[in-house]
């Protein structure tokens, strides 16, 4: 997890409000677009930080089964146009 103690120099990190449950699982993702199934979900955290170049999110999901978290993973790719997510 991103925190204060292990940023780079001049992040800034606000790990004192994360994201968790839905609304952490919704965060990688666009409005109006696809959406992971929850069937198998379990919990999401999120944290963001940024410096003077721009605003990062760190985020993790888990799901009951190994199958439900390479669903989720291969949608936040797809909706990244990233093979690497």
């Amino acid at each position: 997890m991103l925190t204060e103690e292990n940023a780079p120099a001049g992040f800034t990190v606000d790990d004192e409000n994360p994201e968790t449950g839905a609304a952490a699982l919704t965060m990688p993702f666009r409005p109006g677009g696809d959406t992971i199934d929850t069937t198998a979900f379990v919990d999401a955290l999120a944290i963001t930080g940024g410096d003077d170049v721009g605003g990062y999110t760190t985020w993790a999901a888990l799901f009951e089964t190994p199958e439900a978290a390479n669903d989720a993973f291969e949608l936040v790719a797809t909706e990244h146009d990233s093979p690497d997510g």
